[in-house]
């Protein structure tokens, strides 16, 4: 897939949760992907990811039962993948 057909506007669509009532499924770049701590060990792992669609920047957390997409190395930083399923939450006043 070509980052020319990453989708425009995605981020402020997702934020504001128009992208939600429209059911919105875009095109996202993986900017960046790490391994978070958690604070107890029993949990599963956690990453966190920027995504973008070229313009915006927006802070993700993957699902934990999507790891094994990073730990197969599917999902990586550079990775381009259409978002099918999403849930906006505030934490410490950031969306």
């Amino acid at each position: 897939m070509a980052p020319s057909s990453l989708t425009k506007g995605a981020i402020s669509w997702i934020t504001s949760g128009e992208a939600s009532a429209v059911g919105l499924q875009p095109t996202l770049l993986v900017t960046e992907l790490k391994q978070v701590q958690t604070k107890q060990p029993q949990q599963n792992d956690r990453f966190r990811l920027v995504l973008s669609y070229g313009s915006h920047l927006q802070q993700a957390m993957l699902g934990t039962q999507l790891n094994h997409l990073v730990k197969d190395g599917r999902l990586r930083s550079g990775s381009i993948f259409r978002l099918l399923q999403f849930t906006c939450t505030t934490v410490q006043g950031r969306m």
